[in-house]
């Protein structure tokens, strides 16, 4: 009977049970970047409280030791020096009102959380670049055991990475690429992107990439984008001639 009983109990707890099991629940906000990287992203890392970690470590004595040291003050004046010196352009581009937030901004963006996450294929180039880097150091030694390969090992190592791409190019693709930081205040780093507008525009008014940053939308989010291709590789300054065959 008590067995009997046992049984229904259990089944019972099962039943209740069954239900929840059966819908996947959403996984729990962690307060990080995480929570809005894309689900099919195949790799992400976080440093966290970077800002935290440099003032515990400047409080420690190793550093006031290491700071205190002639050769390390030596080298700190010389950095003043150059810095306050007349002709310095950086000194006078954060002279500017304009600019005079954005050392506060670099050191906010690094504070808090920088983060690194890479989508769908990752792991695809990761295997691939394995598999290359394998034949380009153990393909040659192979060729002259069996008697082939190239006379100039630097040439050979490379005919074979391009025969391996070759035979499945669908292979090489890059995935994307996302790094990102944590900010405080967020309307200061966006007024000080969108100033970046026409000072971006105006750097690459005299290059061949002219024309190529704009503004685009990628969800709800606005970002400053520069586009290239490969039209823009210096292509006549590679040594491909030599491995056209």
């Amino acid at each position: 009977m008590i067995a009997h009983r046992l049984m229904i109990g259990i089944a019972a707890c099962l039943l209740l049970i069954a239900p929840r099991a059966a819908v996947a629940a959403d996984p729990p906000a962690t307060g990080t970047a995480l929570d809005k990287v894309p689900a099919d992203a195949e790799y992400f890392s976080s440093m966290l409280r970077m800002g935290e970690t440099v003032a515990a470590i400047g409080r420690t004595r190793a550093w006031q030791q290491l700071w205190n040291e002639p050769e390390v003050q030596a080298l700190w004046k010389k950095a003043l020096e150059k810095y306050n010196a007349d002709d310095n352009p950086l000194k006078a581009f954060l002279a500017d009102p304009a600019n005079k937030e954005l050392p506060a901004l670099a050191a906010d963006a690094f504070s808090n959380e920088v983060f690194i996450a890479a989508g769908a294929g990752t792991s695809d180039m990761a295997e691939l670049f394995m598999e290359l880097l394998g034949g380009a150091r153990l393909g040659p030694i192979f060729q002259k055991l069996r008697g082939q390969g190239d006379a100039d090992p630097e040439r050979a190592r490379i005919r074979l990475l391009l025969q391996s791409l070759a035979t499945n190019p669908e292979r090489l693709r890059i995935p994307e690429l996302l790094i990102g930081f944590k900010l405080t205040d967020g309307a200061k780093a966006s007024a000080q992107l969108k100033r970046l507008d026409p000072l971006l525009a105006t750097a690459l008014a005299i290059t061949p990439l002219k024309g190529r940053s704009k503004r685009v939308k990628v969800g709800d989010d606005e970002f400053l984008a520069l586009e290239l291709d490969g039209s823009h590789l210096p292509w006549e300054q590679l040594p491909i001639a030599m491995y056209e065959d």
